[in-house]
């Protein structure tokens, strides 16, 4: 049995249960099936922002942006190397601000790796409006970057109170024209993936692509009172924040009509698995 597709191209079924299987069940480049963020432990990231003196920054917006656990962007390019679909669970991409200690924090899942990256989260800190810092942390035993950009993950409990999480912290430095000595936090490439949306208004909740968990909430989170103090790494379990907390649209002059592509580029769809379910019997023809 064979169908003639509207390009003139003659497809035999079981061609077409194999693209379908395909399009419903994205793989890695070396063939593994990919996973979904939920089956991740989150990283509960607690961070400190301090100026060349020492002293915490106030009111800076600190953005996060990475790929899901396989090892896809939620960017137009990304999409195109790779192929697959988003995870719809998951965000991508968020914005945090610091507290009058500094302090900011996010919940996210260890990033996939991709063609010569160790695993590796890009992060910009706004202050006023300017983009004074662009890095990338990566994590402990995977890469050669220096103590200032690696994360140590430890055994923590995750902001409902019962999951296995990671907990991890890294004070960001940056240079204040204060005249301080404090060693500051190198700067790195932004990369070809920086998202194409206004993300101020994205939550510090990226392993979830829904309403952002506040700690308080379930009594797992950090008073952000406990700031750390200069030269310092923070420590305890990171503490949700509500959405809406960062900058206006018209605060970041690169962003100016962007399109969303959160709904533009879409992942699978709940639908979707329809598609083995109808289609499987079909390999025994």
């Amino acid at each position: 049995l064979a169908i003639m597709t509207s390009t003139g191209i003659s497809l035999s079924l079981r061609a077409l249960v194999a693209l379908a299987l395909a399009a419903a069940f994205p793989t890695h480049v070396d063939g593994t099936e990919t996973s979904s963020s939920s089956s991740e432990k989150a990283i509960l990231f607690r961070g400190s922002l301090v100026d060349d003196r020492g002293l915490p920054v106030d009111g800076a917006a600190v953005q996060f942006w990475q790929t899901d656990p396989t090892g896809r962007y939620d960017h137009p390019a990304s999409l195109a190397d790779r192929g697959g679909s988003l995870d719809p669970t998951f965000q991508y991409f968020g914005t945090d601000r610091t507290d009058a200690d500094g302090v900011f924090s996010f919940r996210t899942y260890k990033p996939g790796v991709y063609p010569s990256r160790p695993p590796h989260v890009h992060f910009k800190v706004w202050v006023d409006g300017e983009d004074v810092l662009t890095s990338q942390l990566y994590f402990e035993g995977e890469s050669t970057q220096p103590a200032m950009l690696t994360l140590t993950l430890e055994e923590a409990v995750d902001w409902d109170g019962t999951s296995p999480a990671w907990n991890t912290s890294k004070t960001i430095a940056i240079n204040r024209g204060g005249g301080g000595g404090r060693p500051l936090t190198p700067s790195q490439t932004e990369g070809p993936y920086y998202p194409v949306v206004d993300f101020f208004e994205y939550d510090n909740n990226i392993a979830d692509s829904g309403d952002v968990m506040d700690a308080s909430e379930v009594g797992g989170g950090l008073d952000s009172g406990a700031g750390a103090g200069a030269g310092e790494e923070t420590s305890g379990s990171a503490v949700g924040k509500d959405k809406g907390g960062g900058m206006g649209t018209g605060d970041d002059p690169s962003t100016d009509g962007a399109v969303d592509t959160k709904t533009a580029s879409g992942g699978l769809g709940k639908g979707s698995v329809m598609i083995p379910l109808l289609v499987v019997p079909l390999l025994f023809l």
